[in-house]
């Protein structure tokens, strides 16, 4: 759902296909002063965590949402934690990407009245059995406040 800045200029993240899409759910959410959205997606492979601006193009503008994308505990291999690239990306992206990581795992969600919190769960390795599994990360939203924290 983020606007991603990449070397080769502005893309919109696998939404590219679905602009006017994206943009009608935003506006609902929008319209309806609905706060601090969780979007949970996956499908990339990779571990993100974007924060979801009323301008998708315009950090500055309101958050009302922050977006939580898993990847799969088995395709692709073991994966890394994070390459030279991908590090280079969330330093373009200071202001909308605030983690990235491309190792196996899951996210292990929890909701309160008071917050939301996720925890990015990856293991070392997938190509052979016995592997450990930590948590790389964890996040949370706190109810009536925009953003997010690592904890």
């Amino acid at each position: 759902m983020a606007t991603i800045k990449r070397k080769e200029g502005i893309t919109t993240g696998n939404w590219s296909g679905y602009l006017a899409t994206r943009d009608r759910l935003r506006d609902q959410i929008l319209d309806n002063d609905i706060s601090n959205v969780i979007v949970i997606t996956g499908d990339s492979h990779n571990n993100w965590l974007n924060l979801l601006y009323e301008d998708f193009d315009d950090a500055k503008s309101r958050i009302w949402g922050v977006e939580f994308a898993g990847t799969s505990i088995t395709s692709g291999g073991n994966g890394t934690d994070m390459s030279a690239g991908d590090r280079d990306e969330m330093a373009r992206n200071p202001d909308v990407l605030k983690f990235h990581n491309a190792q196996r795992g899951y996210i292990v969600c929890e909701l309160t009245p008071d917050q939301y919190k996720s925890s990015y769960r990856v293991l070392s390795f997938v190509t052979r059995k016995g592997s450990p599994i930590k948590t790389r990360a964890s996040f949370v939203v706190e109810n009536g406040k925009p953003g997010v924290e690592k904890v």
